[in-house]
């Protein structure tokens, strides 16, 4: 079976991850023209994860900060930059 066939039949599945592993394993086979749109795509959704990411954390340090406020606790300043450490969050 084609390289294209073969594409066409799992994309016919809808399995994304079937489909990205597929991409993966056979970038090499891929028309160079086809691999830079591949390779921009796979990018962009790791970039749109990182992103993704970051505005977790960002949510989990402003969470964390409410509850640190809502105890009282003495060194909240000193305990919100170690978990924004602990977290990655700048």
């Amino acid at each position: 079976m084609e390289l294209y066939d073969q594409l066409v039949e799992i994309t016919k599945t809808g399995e994304e991850v079937a489909i990205r592993a597929f991409l993966a394993d056979h970038f090499a086979e891929l028309p160079e023209p086809v691999q830079q749109k591949v390779a921009f795509l796979f990018l962009r959704d790791h970039l749109d994860g990182e992103a993704a990411l970051s505005e977790v954390r960002a949510q989990a340090v402003a969470a964390a900060e409410a509850v640190l406020n809502t105890r009282g606790e003495a060194d909240n300043t000193e305990r919100i930059a170690e978990l924004k450490k602990e977290l990655g969050a700048s």
